[in-house]
């Protein structure tokens, strides 16, 4: 009979590489926790292989980086909890370094650049959530993909329990931060009085993430969702928030960029260096928005679409993704960043009850010390059509606007 495990642990080890005429070689343990003993050894390789691949390819590389001593992320595979360490040796971030051999500016004259002081990246798994192509030998062996029926979700907890709440905003909060929104909410917002100049800028880390078609609809996507074409990727829900921010006079900057185009991984560090040139050329900007939209789907390729309801129209639902210092100590204005987002979910609920998901609170920073108004918002999922993903960013941007023309 097969014995129930509590803990599984993966060695990854990678060929040895000649540096300065030193030998080093790389290791990185991955642990597994199991907080179901009752559940078996092939559960947890299955929902564990992938997890594993992806931080080989972190954690080493034949060409040093940045060095990091000792480097601790957290992560969950279907609810199973996971804990990476590569504390034994010298191990060289992959993903920073891929940040810095792929790096592509948007067309500036070198005097804009601006003198900022160095950056700490994340270097977190930057892969779509929903990469099902069927290229891959996981994929191949994971993946039914017979049945592309999409779905209606609305996700509305019932309960508080599990979330910081006041009232009815709910908070995610996995950054192990204490937070008090009744306080933050109480307090001004370190936004100053709208002028002539711009005051929003709106871009996208992962431009390519695109919506599921409707049958009248002329555009493809790939098996990932995902689609290169501005008018029908997230660059258009950018286009659609852009609009109604400037219809109520608030000045806008929209980056259209495809930081993704080329490669997930490194689009982070991509759109920031795009972002620090234009905060450097508009320094009147004080609200940073990096529009995504979500990825929800189950094993057999089935999509979810997160569905509410504002002004008597379906729509998608809308989540703020907000960072911290906790990961990397990067981002010490954290909590003005949320304050903002706490005033936008509080608007929005108002609204329309189901319009916002819990608001999501993560350890990472997301570059969010950019500016005081910072976040990530992700409209819809890739169930949703592009209608309904452009009615939510629309209302989401009214709101805003609203917001702004009352700050004093």
């Amino acid at each position: 009979m097969e014995q129930p495990i509590t803990q599984l642990e993966l060695l990854c080890v990678r060929t040895t590489d000649k540096t300065d005429g030193q030998v080093r070689a790389h290791t990185a343990a991955v642990v597994f926790t199991k907080p179901h003993p009752h559940r078996k050894l092939p559960s947890v390789l299955r929902r564990c292989t992938a997890l594993g691949l992806s931080a080989i390819l972190l954690t080493a590389t034949p060409e040093p980086g940045a060095i990091l001593p000792e480097l601790l992320l957290q992560s969950e595979v279907s609810g199973f909890p996971a804990n990476y360490t590569t504390a034994d040796l010298p191990i060289f971030s992959f993903a920073e370094r891929l940040d810095k051999q792929t790096m592509r500016l948007p067309d500036e004259p070198a005097v804009m650049e601006p003198a900022l002081p160095p950056i700490r990246l994340d270097t977190g798994f930057n892969r779509p959530a929903n990469d099902r192509s069927s290229a891959g030998l996981l994929s191949r062996l994971f993946d039914q993909g017979n049945t592309e029926a999409v779905r209606s979700l609305t996700i509305a907890p019932t309960s508080d329990y599990g979330y910081d709440a006041y009232k009815d905003i709910l908070i995610a909060n996995g950054s192990g931060k204490t937070l008090d929104p009744a306080t933050l909410l109480a307090e001004p917002l370190a936004l100053h009085t709208v002028t002539a100049e711009p005051k929003v800028l709106i871009y996208h880390t992962h431009a390519c993430e695109a919506y599921t078609p409707g049958p009248l609809d002329n555009y493809t996507v790939d098996p990932s969702d995902r689609c290169s074409d501005p008018a029908y990727n997230v660059v258009r829900i950018g286009s659609e928030m852009t609009a109604m921010l400037r219809s109520y006079g608030i000045g806008v900057i929209h980056d259209p960029t495809l930081y993704d185009e080329e490669s997930y991984t490194g689009a982070y560090g991509r759109s920031l260096a795009g972002v620090q040139l234009i905060l450097a050329k508009y320094p009147s900007i004080e609200v940073v928005i990096d529009v995504h939209r979500d990825a929800l789907n189950q094993p057999d390729a089935r999509k979810y679409k997160l569905v509410s309801e504002i002004d008597g129209e379906e729509c998608a639902q809308l989540m703020l993704v907000m960072g911290t210092d906790a990961a990397a100590n990067d981002h010490p204005r954290w909590a003005e960043n949320l304050k903002l987002a706490l005033h936008m979910q509080e608007r929005l609920l108002a609204r329309s009850a189901t319009i916002m998901r819990p608001i999501k609170l993560t350890r990472s920073s997301y570059n969010q010390f950019t500016s005081p108004g910072a976040m990530i918002l992700e409209v819809g999922a890739n169930g949703n059509s592009l209608l309904e993903a452009a009615k939510a960013g629309q209302a989401f941007a009214e709101e805003l606007a609203k917001l702004l023309l009352e700050v004093e």
